[in-house]
């Protein structure tokens, strides 16, 4: 992240009165609220340089003096700290989880809440962004400010009321928005430039007419930060097996020295489904197949597909399981991470290259060695064969269950 901020300052035009906005960041050890007023991109940049926090937001709100604000106070013997002069009225437009279907729906969501507005005050958003995770912020100048109302608790209650009569209005014209994030005044957004932890894309201000673009092409020019190094997005997981919930796994290190993606054996869109994975120690080859031979036979396996992984071998099935079935078929193989397996609830298989901070591969992507065929007759899992199936040859299934997603997770490794 710091690496990525000397870089890249943050994008505060569509901000306005950053010295009157509260700046937040989430740290390893929790939220950080800045404690100077932050003037320009110039100096949020400094902050990001030093504190490089996960992910950045500010208040949607103005203060008097933002650097003291905290909750919304239950009397006035607080509202000193708390001077309210005005809000943004944003929407935060969410479709969970991350996929290009979803992304499609968000879209559709945000053009008819813009459509709406505009009929309804005759005004465009400020800034339209992608948020780097689910969806899009709208953020729009305030429609009703309170003009005229000299107590600062009064002004609140009043923006906070007509903000939570709007969003019923369109939630009554069944546009599907966030109402609690709307209403708040108290709410924090991310701030645009900035990364989003949970998948590494750059939240991003778009042009309304990117609302209409596909989101493999819109995908494909978002910015995308990996550590230490900055690239264009690639949708192609996306694209292929539907949607990446990447999420960073950090040891608490400030300097990780390589990364690497893993995919996980849950299948998703079914009820409590696992794809067995296998990790075997660097030993002679014939004995590891043998090894998976016998649970193979023994458990209706189906094919089994080893892998030279570089440092061990990796073996899966794409036969789906019973989490506790799941859990007995890894632990009779003796699996290195049987153990883990059972006390996490899931396992993960190293798919790509792993990369170093200036994006060098010090490590190739697992290779596939070896294709034990066997019938099973048994469902496998349909998003997992769509993922792996780019990067090797995959024997036909008798029939198929899941969704179109899998997810991955992004791990920093010491």
């Amino acid at each position: 992240m710091r690496a990525f901020y000397r870089e890249n300052a943050p994008d505060l035009t569509g901000i306005t009165e950053p010295h009157r906005r509260q700046f937040r960041f989430h740290l390893r050890h929790g939220f950080r609220k800045l404690p100077r007023q932050v003037r320009s991109a110039e100096d949020l940049r400094r902050w990001l340089v030093r504190l490089a926090p996960l992910d950045a937001y500010y208040s949607v709100a103005r203060w008097l003096s933002p650097t003291s604000v905290g909750p919304m106070p239950l009397d006035r013997e607080n509202m000193a700290a708390n001077l309210f002069l005005g809000a943004d009225l944003v929407f935060d437009i969410d479709v969970a989880p991350l996929s290009r279907s979803n992304l499609e729906k968000a879209q559709a969501i945000a053009r008819e809440a813009i459509g709406h507005l505009d009929a309804r005050f005759g005004s465009r958003p400020r800034y339209v962004a992608f948020s780097g995770g689910k969806g899009f912020h709208l953020v729009y100048d305030d429609p009703f400010p309170p003009q005229g109302v000299a107590d600062p608790f009064e002004r609140e209650r009043i923006a906070a009321e007509r903000r939570k009569e709007l969003a019923e209005e369109m939630l009554a014209a069944s546009i599907a928005i966030d109402a609690p994030i709307t209403c708040d005044t108290r709410r924090i957004l991310r701030v645009p430039g900035t990364v989003n932890s949970k998948t590494n894309y750059v939240c991003t201000v778009l042009q309304e007419k990117d609302l209409h673009t596909s989101p493999r092409e819109l995908l494909a020019r978002i910015p995308r930060c990996a550590p230490g190094i900055l690239e264009r997005g690639n949708d192609a997981i996306l694209w292929i097996a539907g949607s990446v919930l990447g999420r960073l796994e950090r040891a608490g290190v400030s300097s990780p020295s390589t990364y690497s993606s893993y995919l996980t054996n849950r299948v998703l869109g079914t009820a409590d489904r696992h794809v067995p994975f296998f990790r075997f120690p660097r030993r002679r080859v014939e004995s590891i197949i043998g090894r998976i031979a016998q649970v193979q036979r023994e458990y209706s396996l189906g094919t089994v597909y080893l892998l030279d992984d570089g440092d061990c071998w990796s073996a899966f099935s794409l036969r789906t399981l019973q989490l506790r079935r799941c859990q007995k078929v890894v632990n009779a193989a003796g699996s290195l991470d049987a153990r883990r397996f059972l006390r996490v609830g899931q396992q993960f298989l190293r798919v790509g290259p792993t990369k170093d901070r200036s994006g060098r591969v010090v490590r190739d992507a697992p290779r596939l060695l070896r294709t034990l065929q066997a019938e099973s007759g048994q469902p496998e899992s349909k998003p997992h064969r769509a993922f792996l199936s780019q990067w090797m040859p995959l024997e036909p299934a008798a029939s198929e269950h899941g969704s179109e997603e899998v997810r991955l997770s992004y791990c920093e490794e010491e």
